[in-house]
């Protein structure tokens, strides 16, 4: 191993790294223990002094992604170390932008020599180009690796194999060589009873009681089978040996379950997609604070996408009740913009010294005021001293305070909105005023913590 002049005043500083990484490809090289005890092992027969050892479990795929070995280079550009010792160039990069940094360490002189188990790199034109070579055979890897993987999948689907995990009734197996998709003679035959079921004009909230209660269908984990599984398996194409992946169709290569025409007909059966969006999740939305003042039930939020004509569509939430107390409950829908318009207009009969708003609403009021009193100054072309501006919470008056707060439950997002109508809420119901009705659209008859609920008047259908 042919090394630079380790005279006294140019003796290198080596250091080891060693890496693994997750991916793959690299599942069959070496170890870390195995490629520090090979290192050092090339080190004692060098006679060559290794300071310290890094040690990584991370994929060298991206630039600037490896902690360790950030630190390294940033160690190796301060002087602390001058060469470096590892198994194989690909342990230290498989990317152009950190084997773009290691060229550049050893342009500076910085970085003098790389060691590996079967070659060594210093700063000459020739083996400079050899490293840039084999990082960039690494690299290639990295890049070609998605294109096979897709190449792959295109030839699965080409003949007849779906390339995922394949649906309930079918099983997958490879015999020999091949790949072989089977009919699963457990569940297929419930499967397709299932499908002519629904063409025959069963319910399919019947057919899941069915499957649940008197098949023995299940998960492959042994669970009921989920609603929603149910209307995938009706829906699903690949029963009757088509399926479509990227977006292209695909004859399959089984047999099928069931026939195109069967599969037709249950689709004129099953409820058509309606225009709704849930959001069972939404974290601030008003349903919170809000029961059918007819009945006292719980209320739903409903999202619907209306289509317009010049072909964009126009978003609207609104409010129903369940009614789980009165299944003949005749409360209509309220739209959330009148909710909310209704809301803001009971500011007004607030006494806003009871309440104690969060320091955010204080800062944001401040600044609203500040910004008025700027907007003043400058349409009247008057200078207003920076020291007269209200500076503090306390110091801005009530009228302005409410035109904010007005604002903010009509125009803010909705996280803001939730907690502002939460805190005026709880002082809308004082000893004065027991029960509050607006325009029909609103009656608050009690508002107790913690289920802070608002009741919300439907007027009955005429």
């Amino acid at each position: 191993m042919q090394l630079p002049d380790k005279s006294p005043d140019t003796e290198i500083k080596f250091c080891l790294y060693a890496r693994k990484s997750s991916e793959s490809d690299e599942r069959q090289a070496i170890s870390i223990d195995s490629q520090v005890k090979e290192m050092m092992a090339i080190a004692k027969r060098d006679n060559l002094t290794v300071e310290n050892i890094y040690e990584e479990s991370h994929s060298a795929k991206k630039c600037a992604q490896r902690p360790i070995f950030s630190s390294l280079m940033a160690e190796i550009e301060n002087g602390k170390y001058t060469g470096i010792l590892t198994w194989a160039p690909d342990r230290l990069s498989r990317n152009a932008g950190d084997l773009g940094q290691l060229v550049d360490l050893m342009d500076e002189n910085k970085l003098r020599v790389i060691v590996t188990y079967s070659q060594t790199f210093t700063n000459n034109p020739n083996e400079k180009f050899l490293l840039m070579i084999l990082g960039s055979q690494g690299k290639l890897e990295n890049d070609n690796r998605s294109v096979n993987i897709k190449r792959g999948i295109r030839t699965q689907c080409e003949l007849g194999y779906w390339p995922g995990q394949v649906p309930l009734g079918y099983i997958s197996k490879t015999i020999g060589s091949e790949r072989k998709i089977l009919i699963d003679p457990k569940r297929s035959p419930i499967i397709a009873e299932a499908f002519q079921k629904v063409a025959d004009g069963l319910p399919v909230k019947n057919l899941i009681d069915w499957i649940n209660k008197k098949t023995m269908l299940r998960t492959r984990n042994g669970k009921l089978i989920p609603d929603s599984v149910v209307y995938t398996i009706l829906r699903n194409t690949f029963y009757y040996s088509k399926f479509s992946y990227g977006g292209v169709e695909y004859a399959g290569n089984y047999k099928p379950l069931i026939t195109k025409e069967l599969f037709q007909e249950v689709q004129t059966r099953l409820r058509p997609f309606r225009n709704t969006v849930s959001r069972a999740a939404d974290k601030f939305s008003l349903n919170r604070f809000l029961k059918c003042s007819l009945c006292g039930s719980p209320i739903h939020r409903q999202n619907k996408i209306k289509k317009l004509v010049n072909g964009n569509t126009r978003f609207h939430v609104y409010y129903k009740c369940s009614q789980q107390m009165d299944t003949l409950c005749k409360a209509r829908y309220v739209s959330e913009e009148n909710i909310i318009r209704e809301i803001a207009e009971t500011v007004d009969m607030i006494d806003l010294s009871q309440i104690n708003f969060p320091d955010y609403i204080q800062d944001e009021i401040t600044r609203f005021e500040r910004m008025r009193w700027d907007i003043f100054a400058r349409m009247s072309e008057n200078s207003i001293k920076l020291s007269i501006y209200p500076m503090k919470f306390d110091e801005i008056d009530e009228t302005t305070i409410k035109m904010y707060l007005r604002n903010m439950i009509l125009y803010a997002k909705p996280d803001k909105r939730y907690y502002l109508i939460s805190a005026l809420l709880k002082e809308l119901i004082t000893e004065n005023l027991k029960s509050l009705t607006l325009k029909g659209f609103i009656s608050i008859t009690e508002f107790n913590e913690p289920q802070q609920q608002l009741q919300i008047y439907h007027p009955a259908l005429t």
